[in-house]
């Protein structure tokens, strides 16, 4: 994320204003997005989607004219975003309301096992990449520096926060690739 406006320049050579702005938004609003896939996954096995999907849908709606009101008022462009992101939250609850409800799991025990798994992932490499971003001057080797570190960083919190059963697996799958070659 920090290297954002140098490897935009390299692209674009003249990078818009707000360019680096939506882009960061974007990444944000895409990891979020990414968290309701095993959602509508599990609601899509169930068989009963149409609840699920008028809420969602309706729901997500509401950034085309919330998103016209923001700009008609005046603010900024980034405000989009901003609204996009908070609704993305919003639905991401609505849908954890429906499908929870329906295969009778607890929210408790899938926010400990989901979101509370995932923060350390993403927070820990986030702040690796932030200071980094404050040490070094941004450019080709600071860019690379900082993705080989954090991609260090982040491999090792994922090891840590891995399960007895899942570290097994993984050392299995890594066994079997390293024994074919």
């Amino acid at each position: 994320i920090g290297s954002a406006e140098w490897i935009l320049s390299l692209w674009l050579k003249v990078v818009p204003q707000y360019t680096v702005v939506f882009v960061r938004y974007m990444i944000v609003i895409s990891i979020v997005q990414s968290l309701a896939n095993s959602i509508r996954v599990v609601n899509q096995a169930e068989g009963n989607i149409k609840k699920f999907q008028f809420w969602e849908c309706s729901f997500l709606l509401l950034v085309v004219p919330l998103s016209y009101l923001s700009l008609k008022m005046g603010l900024s462009p980034e405000s989009v975003f901003i609204i996009q992101l908070v609704i993305e939250f919003f639905a991401q609850f609505i849908r954890i309301a429906i499908v929870l409800s329906k295969i009778r799991m607890n929210i408790s025990d899938y926010l400990k096992g989901v979101y509370l798994r995932i923060i350390p992932a993403l927070v820990v490499p986030l702040a690796v990449t932030f200071s980094l971003n404050y040490v070094m001057v941004s450019g080709f080797l600071s860019t690379i520096c900082n993705a080989i570190v954090t991609n260090i960083v982040l491999l090792f919190i994922i090891w840590v926060g891995l399960s007895k059963e899942e570290s097994s697996f993984v050392k299995n799958k890594i066994q079997s690739i390293c024994i074919r070659k």
